[in-house]
């Protein structure tokens, strides 16, 4: 497995990347592995584990980064208004979900495995809609496994389709 560790290592960073998550992470994983079927799983797990990880984490210091980056000005105001952008199309896709559905719409949000939507964001649309730390991790975190389920089902069925070894 120490053969391994640079492909694991970039799965795993990639699993932490917003807008890559496991939408990426799991693709890259077929990629590395694609002729060492154990080695597949364990890249798989290690790109969903780091994918979990995002949610607590991010959740515990919103509150300080909103504050900071908000503050920002000067040669700085470029990230202020970047941020504010982020977080103005946060707002509007969370109210889609959150609005509508609270803590099951967090999860089907973070469950479609499209751009825009993941870990990072359903973090900073749970800070925003001001919902409960656990119950968001949780709904998070449930959403996060549904879209790795999803997405390495649609890539066995894809490479199954396409007649690729799996």
């Amino acid at each position: 497995m120490l053969r391994y560790a640079w492909e694991l290592m970039s799965v795993f960073l990639a699993s932490l990347t917003p807008a890559v998550e496991v939408r990426g992470s799991i693709p890259l994983t077929y990629y590395f592995f694609s002729e060492e079927p154990s080695m597949k799983v364990i890249g798989v797990a290690v790109a969903v584990t780091a994918n979990l990880l995002i949610a607590p984490v991010v959740l515990s210091f919103l509150d300080r980064l909103n504050d900071f980056l908000t503050g920002l000005g000067g040669r700085f105001l470029f990230i202020r208004n970047a941020y504010v952008k982020v977080v103005g199309s946060a707002r509007a896709k969370g109210r889609k979900y959150v609005g509508r559905w609270g803590y099951v719409g967090l999860a089907l949000f973070v469950a479609v495995p499209l751009p825009g939507s993941g870990a990072w964001t359903g973090s900073l649309i749970a800070y925003l809609f001001g919902l409960k730390y656990r119950a968001s991790v949780l709904s998070i975190e449930v959403g996060v496994l549904a879209a790795s389920a999803i997405i390495t089902f649609a890539l066995e069925a894809g490479l199954h389709f396409l007649g690729f070894p799996r």
